[in-house]
């Protein structure tokens, strides 16, 4: 930031960042937007996952229902680490329902973080559907994320780690853990909150802005006085080496 700082002016710097809370908030509040339209649509019919077309190049918020075969031996116990230590989370690996023999490519997974963690084993328990050739067959509602999400390359490890590869079209699922209406839950707070900071850098930006121009005025009109001055002072002395050399003659 210090370096920042000495290349930008720091009325620039607060609109950079209130530019970026403005485009958070517009973000947050399209989510909430398609969240609500899927909500009054009503939940998605059941696909076999084989059949989700490719993810949208830009992003966007997709709910999606689909059958999915896992196993145990599709389990990848990650962690990460939190201000009470080393916290272990599975990530869930998916194949196509109707998928038989070894397992080389997964298309899908399924992190379970945080909450989602809690409600891990109930989840399984209420999303299964009976076994297919290799193990559980599950059917999961949740959102559908792209695989260039921050975490991509996280499933691209751990996919490696055992002996897998992920599907072209490979997709990264937000399970709605504690229900449908909990997971297409609003969040009005976060819009409003991120368009305040918004406001309130603008605006600080605009008083640092003038603040500045006073303060160079300010400086300007002494910079001034002291030359007036000066200028003065030179010509008194001038002044006076003239009279002094009258007076001899």
């Amino acid at each position: 930031m210090p370096g920042i700082l000495r290349i930008l002016p720091i009325h620039f710097v607060f609109l950079l960042v209130a530019f970026a809370a403005a485009a958070a908030a517009i973000c947050n509040a399209y989510y909430d937007g398609q969240k609500s339209a899927a909500l009054r649509a009503g939940a998605p019919a059941a696909i076999p996952l084989s059949r989700l077309g490719p993810v949208a190049k830009y992003p966007t918020f997709q709910e999606i229902r689909v059958e999915a075969q896992t196993s145990d031996a599709l389990v990848y116990v990650s962690w990460f680490d939190s201000s009470r230590g080393m916290i272990e989370y599975p990530i869930v690996f998916f194949v196509d329902p109707a998928h038989e023999g070894p397992v080389q490519e997964v298309l899908a997974a399924a992190p379970f973080v945080g909450s989602d963690l809690r409600n891990f084993e109930a989840f399984m328990a209420a999303s299964a559907r009976g076994y297919g050739p290799i193990g559980r067959i599950l059917e999961i509602n949740g959102a559908r994320k792209s695989s260039q999400s921050l975490m991509s390359d996280e499933y691209a490890w751990a996919a490696m780690d055992m002996g897998l590869s992920l599907h072209p079209d490979f997709v990264v699922i937000d399970p709605f853990t504690e229900g449908r209406e909990a997971g297409l839950a609003t969040q009005p707070v976060i819009t409003y909150a991120l368009g305040g900071v918004a406001v309130v850098l603008v605006w600080l930006s605009i008083f640092v802005r003038s603040l500045m121009r006073r303060l160079l005025s300010e400086q300007e009109r002494k910079a001034h006085a002291k030359r007036g001055i000066e200028r003065g002072a030179l010509s008194a002395v001038f002044a006076i080496v003239a009279a002094a050399f009258a007076a001899d003659g």
